[in-house]
């Protein structure tokens, strides 16, 4: 197993050291869309391990992590606030927190959080942010 790791690695270390506006920009558009979010996911994942931490890719992982949340929503409830399965969005959480230490004040990834916070039905925090 570790053999693998060292190896994917490698591979994310030249094929995604350097995160690429426009490969970003296009993961995001996937996203937005609803398109390839598997394989999205994946790309975001091997650029976080390919270079140096980067807000930006941390933020669309959070955001990749939501969309991709199993929603556990009974149908026999009111719409309200939709019930995301809470590993789901604790992994989002950290992905955020990470991207909030490396930019403190970055937009997208306080919405994220705040987005996060409401769905956690943490309401005054989710508009403190």
């Amino acid at each position: 197993m570790q053999q693998a790791n060292i190896e994917i690695d490698a591979y994310a270390k030249s094929h995604f050291g350097d995160v690429n506006d426009a490969k970003l920009g296009e993961i995001v558009g996937d996203i937005d869309n609803d398109r390839n979010l598997s394989r999205t996911r994946f790309t975001l994942s091997l650029m976080s391990r390919g270079g140096p931490p980067n807000p930006a890719v941390l933020v669309q992982l959070a955001r990749i992590t939501l969309n991709l949340a199993r929603d556990i929503t009974g149908s026999d409830t009111a719409p309200s606030v939709p019930q995301i399965d809470v590993a789901c969005l604790e992994s989002a959480q950290r992905y955020i927190d990470q991207a909030i230490a490396l930019v403190a004040n970055r937009a997208d990834a306080l919405m994220i959080s705040g987005h996060i916070a409401y769905l956690q039905r943490r309401f005054q925090q989710s508009t403190d942010l």
